[in-house]
């Protein structure tokens, strides 16, 4: 008997009713025919599966049909059971088969991920197989930077101080794809070893292969990486670095805990860590290490943790996260150090500044201050506050020269060493700048970064400008901007002559220039200084610290209009002068085209029509201004009459009017202050001028300034080795300076560096008058000037300025032979009195230049066994002036061997000295070139400048034969050596028969 499903009857239709009186239920055995399904006949049907009612979920599902179709309804009920049971069972199997190729599909089997804190060591991990490139993946020689940008890192490395040196890496990047790829690529260098590489998200590992010329490392994966954001995992090995940048493990004997190591990262990037490693591409940092318990490590960004691990006796550091930053910069410090430090409130917030060394860091804490006032000078000046919460500075070197990175940076001790009885007025006044230039960075490199690498001079160039800028507010007795002409200007424009010296930077898609730091420093910073002046319109003391308006300082203006348009990111050199020419009203990236791109600089040639002064411009190589490549020249000038400078540019080939004279005894000053990157050449009318033979009461006269006289004494030599002035006419200026007393270490500076290189060039060559030569200079130059200034009394209120000049002007008077002040300086070295720093290099080297073999092995002794750094120089270095060749081959490879007295600083010695044995230094560089590299060819350089022998060109000549790369310092040093005997074939005997009249 059947069972009837029924609903209320006042639901049912009377239609249907009617319908079933018809229906014949039972077959003729009895059984059911078929079931009678009240619900087909209803608008209230039910579903019923497995015993279960499914009603009110199939009513909720609207995209099912309320009403079955009728052929649903022709079949047995029994028949319907079955197929939907049929229906079930073939879902359940889809369902199983599906969850099945889910749980076999091949992911790549251990996520990197997973392996981040497994300390078992990168044996466990199977090892990846370089793979070929594949179709659609083949772009190993490309900017890794055309397929995606980094946005962050998370950096944890577990650094060995255990031999090989081992450290273990994890890192992961988050980036951007421009476009869809299977691939993902970054540098490496050779130190870092990539052990796996997984897409976290998917978990897809990704098969490695690098090409070793571009540095660039491929990792391909499974499937297609959609455009937009994704983060990759590397677990990474790496090595210490054979070369400049990566890793660095030292042994040292310090005063802190004896024999030590010490972990250091000059600059990071690829030789670190993968990544995308450009000066153009910038990303946030956060990154830990782990090292031995008992060090400290710094890293660019304070440490905001540490975590012990007991059971390893290992400490992690963690550190803060960085501001955007490109990955070069990434920097770290691990050893037992010893600090100082301060905090110091600035624009917006306090920051804490720091010093890490070895040892004697309390010698630093003055620099300490000098540093805040830096930070609060840039701050000021370019009107953005400093990004970081904190600086330091670590230094475990001895040379002075210094490292940026943002929030580390690392020096030489003598660059942040101030002893207050060893530090001298030079080495004070250089650690000065030095910090300063570093402290510079942190706006000029790391704020705004660089869209080329090759356009490095723009960072530079800056940085030279601002530490000349910073040194007036943070040692006002010490002063800035006194003696850029001289230390800055001066090396620049006699490097750059427009034959062999190459420009700032090139165009782009232009390969870079050739690096020549006093082109990319000093050069670009003296056309820094050049601009501000002239667009200052006469204000040559302009507030610095003090806020000014747009118009009262445009560069200024300018230069915080950079800074804040290109705020942690990065800009070219369009970009630059551009938004300076903003500020002025100027097209400056016209304008200064032909100085960014044009190498060389100009001469000023000065002549007189009438009352008429008349300018006209030519290449510092002596040949025809060409029309198309002339300079746009802002030209400052003074008269006798009107002492207040003005300025007029001169931009074409072709004459211009300067100014008119008032009268006959009306003269004018070009260049006033050596403002202008140019050098001038006065027509014999004007400057006679200035310069009666028979009288020095104009050179008396305080219209010119001691940068003015400095200006002219270096032109008019300059002139005189271009063959257009004679050498009397130079001569005569010393002679000049000997009767003025100029109590000014700029025009002592330039008159003494060119009299020792005549003195220098007669002593080689054997003129005959190289003696009375010497005797001149002592007896109308340093004599006079020494007993006016009291020679070996230093007074506790000295300027700075006179500090250097009395250095300047003893050592100078020792070279020249003067016995009287040889044999005081003799006598300070056997007493027991206390010698002033400012004294100590001149008795220092007269003791080793008139000594026996026994005071040069004393000196050498002392300078090997003295731990402050200034006085390990000054007796290191005094060793340079030793007669004897065996002894100076001794320091050099002393120096080589233990770099207590660095070659950089033996080429730089030479470079500022009168009395060294110029032809035996330049053979010792030639027998060394290949182990020494730059410093190498910077000590031949400057030797050369002395040298007349042409057998010494030949064994050079001979070297670079076999090395091409040293073509072109043999064919600068055989130019320049040429040019010495054409000087002296012009010139000796003329300064013989002047010498006569004096």
């Amino acid at each position: 008997m059947a069972t009837y499903q029924h609903r209320e009857m006042n639901q049912f239709q009377h239609d249907d009713l009617d319908k079933m009186e018809d229906i014949d239920i039972f077959d003729d055995e009895g059984d059911i025919l078929l079931d009678l399904d009240w619900q087909q006949y209803t608008l209230g049907r039910r579903y019923v599966m497995c015993g279960v009612d499914w009603s009110c979920l199939v009513r909720a599902l609207p995209c099912l049909p309320i009403l079955p179709p009728e052929w649903w309804y022709r079949i047995s009920k029994k028949q319907r059971k079955w197929f939907k049971g049929g229906v079930v069972c073939l879902g359940v199997l889809l369902l199983l088969a599906l969850i099945l190729t889910i749980a076999l599909i091949p992911w790549g089997g251990k996520s990197v991920d997973a392996y981040k804190n497994d300390n078992s060591g990168a044996d466990n991990i199977e090892s990846i197989k370089p793979i070929a490139p594949q179709t659609g993946c083949d772009w190993m020689g490309k900017d890794p930077t055309s397929l995606l940008r980094p946005i962050a890192y998370r950096l944890d490395i577990d650094a060995s101080f255990v031999d090989p040196y081992v450290s273990n890496g994890y890192v992961e990047m988050d980036f951007e794809l421009v476009e869809e790829s299977a691939c993902v690529a970054v540098h490496k260098g050779e130190e870092v070893t990539i052990k796996e590489a997984v897409l976290l998200g998917s978990g897809e590992k990704g098969l490695h292969s690098h090409n070793e010329t571009s540095g660039v490392s491929k990792i391909e994966f499974p499937t297609t990486i959609s455009g937009g954001k994704a983060t990759i995992a590397f677990k990474f090995d790496v090595v210490p670095a054979a070369s400049f940048a990566g890793f660095k493990f030292k042994d040292v004997n310090g005063e802190i805990g004896g024999e030590q190591k010490i972990l250091t990262s000059f600059s990071g990037g690829r030789h670190i860590f993968p990544c995308i490693d450009e000066v153009n591409v910038k990303a946030t940092f956060t990154a830990n290490m782990t090292v031995p318990a008992g060090l400290t490590t710094i890293s660019n960004m304070p440490v905001v943790s540490k975590e012990e691990i007991s059971s390893e006796d290992r400490v992690k550091f963690v550190f803060d996260r960085s501001p955007p930053m490109i990955a070069h910069v990434l920097t770290f410090v691990a050893a037992k150090m010893s600090s100082v430090g301060k905090e110091t409130q600035l624009r917006e917030k306090k920051a804490s500044i720091g010093i890490y060394g070895r040892n004697r860091v309390d010698e630093m804490k003055p620099t300490l201050d000098r540093a805040a006032t830096d930070l609060s000078t840039y701050e000021t000046f370019l009107d953005m506050p400093f990004p970081l919460p904190k600086i330091d500075y670590f230094t475990e070197r001895l040379e002075p020269h210094g490292g940026e990175n943002w929030g580390l940076i690392l020096m030489g001790e003598s660059g942040l060493s101030q002893h207050p009885n060893l530090t001298d007025a030079f080495r004070l006044r250089r650690a000065n700048e030095l910090v300063a230039h570093e402290t510079s960075h942190l706006w000029f490199a790391e704020v705004v970064g660089l869209d080329a690498e090759k356009d490095f001079f723009l960072q530079e160039s800056m940085a030279t400008y601002m530490q000349y800028l910073a040194g007036e507010v943070s040692m006002p007795n010490v002063g800035g901007f006194d003696r850029f002409y001289v230390e800055n200007l001066l090396p620049a424009l006699a490097a750059d002559d427009g034959l062999e010296s190459p420009p700032l930077t090139t165009r782009v898609g232009e390969p870079g220039p050739e690096i020549r730091w006093l082109i990319q420093y000093n050069k670009g910073a003296s056309l820094m200084r050049m601009l501000r002046t002239y667009f200052l319109k006469g204000n040559d003391s302009p507030p610095i610290v003090a806020k000014a308006k747009p118009d009262e300082d445009p560069i200024r203006d300018g230069l915080q209009r950079y800074m804040k348009k290109f705020k942690f990111g990065n800009a070219g050199v369009a970009d630059f002068w551009n938004t300076l020419g903003e500020a002025t009203g100027e097209p400056l990236n016209k304008l200064m085209d032909r100085w960014t791109y044009q190498p060389g600089a100009p001469i000023i040639h000065v002549l007189l029509e009438g009352n008429q002064v008349v300018v006209k411009q030519s290449p510092l190589s002596l040949n025809p201004c060409e029309e198309g490549s002339e300079w746009w020249i802002p030209i400052g000038f003074k008269t006798k009459v009107n002492p207040e400078p003005q300025w007029k540019v001169l931009d074409t080939c072709g004459p211009m009017n300067l100014t008119q004279l008032a009268s006959e005894e009306d003269s004018v000053l070009v260049n006033h202050e050596g403002f202008g990157y140019f050098r001038t050449h006065y027509h014999w009318d004007v400057f006679g001028s200035w310069f009666p033979r028979d009288s020095v009461e104009d050179i008396v006269n305080p219209t010119m300034s001691s940068t003015d006289f400095a200006v002219l004494l270096s032109d008019t030599f300059a002139m005189n080795e271009a063959g257009k002035y004679k050498i009397e006419v130079f001569m005569n200026l010393t002679s000049y300076l000997g009767s003025r007393l100029d109590v000014s270490w700029s025009p002592w500076q330039v008159a003494l560096d060119n009299l020792g290189k005549i003195r220098n060039l007669m002593q080689s060559a054997d003129t005959g008058c190289a003696e009375e030569f010497s005797d001149y200079v002592r007896k109308k130059l340093t004599d006079p000037i020494l007993e006016k200034i009291s020679d070996f009394e230093v007074g506790e209120d000295d300027s700075m300025d006179l500090r250097l000049m009395r250095s300047a002007v003893l050592l100078a008077a020792a070279d020249f032979g003067d016995k009287k002040r040889l044999e005081t300086a003799q006598e300070l070295f056997d007493g027991d009195d206390f010698i002033h720093a400012d004294l100590r290099d001149m008795v220092y080297r007269m003791a080793v230049s008139h000594g026996d073999s026994s005071v040069f092995d004393e000196i050498f002794t002392r300078g090997k066994q003295e731990t402050q750094v200034h006085e390990k120089h000054r007796l290191l270095g005094a060793l340079l002036y030793t007669t004897n060749s065996t002894q100076r081959r001794e320091l050099w490879d002393f120096s080589s061997a233990t770099h207590q007295l660095s070659n950089r600083d033996i080429a730089e010695l030479v470079e500022h000295s009168r009395g060294t044995p110029t032809n035996d230094l330049f053979d010792i560089g030639v027998e060394t070139l290949g182990s020494h590299g730059y410093v190498t060819q910077k000590l031949i350089y400057q030797t050369a400048l002395f040298v007349t022998a042409p057998d010494r060109v030949t064994r050079l000549q001979d070297v670079a034969s076999k090395r091409p790369s040293l073509t072109h310092l043999a064919a600068n040093v055989a130019r320049t050596v040429q040019k010495n005997q054409q000087w002296l074939e012009t010139n000796s005997q003329k300064v013989c028969d002047w010498l006569k009249g004096e």
